[in-house]
């Protein structure tokens, strides 16, 4: 017995000394938590200033008290190739990174996507913690609409958003014409559709630049979504593309706005989709009528074309019994549907060595996993037209003059014309120009909280909002008393601007900021039409689908589809024939959800209290 006894006593012993190297090797751990600094990872390209060592980085670790490693994350380093979301601090592809405490302008992480989708078990619930962060409180009672965006559907504050100032608060992109053009051919600004389409007919036939070539590009348009190869599943959508023109006849597009892309619109509080729309059609076929004409950038659409000849095909094998992966695809691509040459049958403006491989027709078969080179109008392309060296296009659509390169000062924003007299045109309201919901968010589990929220809120002071706007390369910051004022000597600056944490208070006085300058100048062409847009015309700002939607909701994107529906037109149909093509059809279960959600939007807080 006394053996058993003292066999058990050793074994006793053993498991306590298990347990205490346990909590000795945990409080190792706690301890070397403890010790570490703040930890800050700033996303942001390469060639703008590091956060570690700038004189702000510096303010906001006097602010906070305490010790900060930043971690500037750029393509170029582990964690801006790796680091995919939260999660991936805990995996091994992150050896002996620190686990950030703090993410600024970090997509995967910070943007909204993210917060809706992990919410608070993940992310700590800033609005608890406002009234320990003055510089944020009093941002957001200055500028209510931040406050708003920064919301969540169900109140809570994941993420910051930035805010560049009201001088953006207006679209991501306008119509642009070329004035000098206008001047030299005695012609006014268009006013409606058929004043475009005979603009465009004097810009096609009575060589408005000059050089004695038929070269010009009358309207360069192009599809909403941009494909980095022909048949690559990765898509993004275009803020500047032909679904502008449905503001012509008064649906109020937000194409820079996540459930905007998915073609809905929203009239008098009541959501709706205007994929399956009569507006949709009468756009298609004024596309095709300037198509007919050669008076718009047809390649533009030629990928999209083919991607849905592509998709037929699929569908067509699939019913059939085929298999995938022996699909052989050729383009259906003719004489007359190819990109929109000149009369003298070469490619149009400077960069008609990148549309070189745009051939009529297709002369073989090839299999989908072979065919990746780009077809059609590319986006580099695209934006070599633009800017070429010698003015091709006569009327695009653009963020601004600078788009067009040199000759930004023949070009100037007219509002877009009506689809015909007496329609109420209006204008597309994302306001994402203004607002970077890619903010700053503070993770649930961090043991420095009360310092993450002191740095947090340090980035929203007036002077570390500015520095980190603008960098310390060729700019002047003054306090002058009740308010900063703004140099800008060079736009050769290396701040973050729109990427920032922070924000521009109203009435700070800012001069020779060019982007600023010309943003402001083309928006003013479109206050007219922003008149004619209610609040309740307008989905909110940060608007988007909660973490069960994304699940419950099965869609394809609008803008794909109705894309397709354009290209269609545009290449098989001749004027007024786009309805011969069955319109897209829209998913009523999610317009079901987009309305339930858009009633739990606007019954978000206003102000803050």
């Amino acid at each position: 017995m006394e053996q058993l006894n003292f066999k058990r006593i050793i074994a006793a012993a053993a498991a306590l000394a298990v347990i205490a190297a346990g909590i000795v090797w945990m409080n190792r751990d706690r301890l070397i938590l403890a010790n570490r600094p703040l930890v800050i990872a700033y996303k942001h390209d390469t060639d703008r200033q590091n956060a570690a060592g700038s004189a702000w980085a510096k303010t906001v670790a006097e602010a906070c008290g305490c010790e900060i490693e930043w971690h500037d994350v750029t393509p170029d380093t582990t964690e801006g190739k790796y680091a995919y979301h939260m999660d991936s601090y805990s995996s091994d592809v992150l050896p002996g990174v620190n686990k950030p405490d703090v993410f600024i302008s970090f997509d995967g992480i910070t943007d909204r996507y993210s917060t809706i989708t992990q919410g608070t078990k993940n992310y700590l619930n800033l609005r608890d913690y406002l009234d320990q962060m003055p510089n944020v409180s009093e941002y957001f009672h200055e500028v209510p609409a931040a406050f708003v965006a920064a919301q969540e559907a169900d109140g809570h504050i994941l993420s910051i958003p930035g805010d560049s100032g009201a001088d953006f608060d207006g679209a991501s992109a306008y119509m642009f014409i070329n004035r000098a053009w206008l001047d030299r051919l005695g012609l006014a600004v268009p006013t409606t559709w058929d004043e475009l389409k005979h603009t465009l007919i004097a810009f096609r036939d009575q060589d408005p630049n000059g050089n004695g070539k038929a070269d010009e590009i009358p309207f360069a348009i192009r599809p909403t979504i941009a494909d980095s190869t022909q048949f690559d599943d990765v898509l993004t959508s275009r803020p500047d593309s032909w679904q502008l023109l449905l503001n012509s006849t008064g649906i109020v597009t937000q194409l820079n706005e996540y459930l905007g892309q998915m073609g809905y619109t929203v009239h008098d509080g009541t959501v709706d989709s205007y994929y399956d729309s009569d507006n949709l059609r009468r756009v298609a076929a004024y596309l095709a009528d300037l198509a007919s004409e050669r008076l718009i950038t047809k390649d533009s659409f030629l990928a999209t074309y083919t991607r849905k000849q592509r998709n037929d095909q699929l569908s067509e094998e699939a019913q059939s019994g085929g298999s995938i992966d022996d699909i052989a695809y050729m383009p259906h691509v003719t004489d007359a549907s190819v990109a929109s040459t000149n009369r003298d049958g070469t490619l149009p403006g400077d960069s008609g060595a990148a549309t070189a491989a745009v051939t009529s027709p297709v002369s073989a078969s090839v299999r989908l996993a072979d065919q990746k080179k780009p077809i059609g109008l590319t986006d580099v392309a695209y934006y070599q037209l633009l800017a070429g060296t010698t003015p091709t296009v006569g009327v695009a659509f653009a963020a601004d003059a600078s788009a067009f390169g040199t000759n930004a000062d023949q070009y100037e924003a007219i509002p877009v014309p009506a689809e015909k007299p007496g329609t109420t045109v209006t204008w597309d309201r994302s306001s994402r120009a203004r607002f970077n919901l890619t903010g700053v968010s503070v993770r649930v589990d961090t043991r420095k909280r009360e310092q993450a929220l002191k740095a947090v809120d340090a980035l929203f002071r007036e002077d570390v909002s500015l520095a980190q706007y603008y960098g310390d390369r060729n700019v002047d910051i003054k306090n002058a008393g009740d308010h900063y004022e703004v140099t800008v000597r060079d736009d050769d600056t290396n701040g973050h601007g729109y990427a920032f944490a922070g924000w521009i208070r109203p009435g700070t006085v800012i001069t020779g900021e060019t982007r600023r300058d010309l943003h402001r100048a083309a928006d003013e062409q479109y206050h007219s039409l922003y008149r004619n847009v209610a609040d309740n015309d307008l989905m909110p700002l940060g608007f988007n689908f909660r973490a069960e939607d994304y699940y419950r909701s099965s869609y394809t994107s609008s803008d794909s589809l109705s894309d397709e529906y354009a290209a269609t037109a545009i290449f098989e149909h001749s004027a007024g024939g786009a309805e011969a093509e069955p319109l897209p059809t829209a998913n009523d279960e999610v317009t079901r959800i987009v309305q339930e959600l858009y009633d739990t939007y606007t019954k978000r807080d206003q102000t803050l209290q």
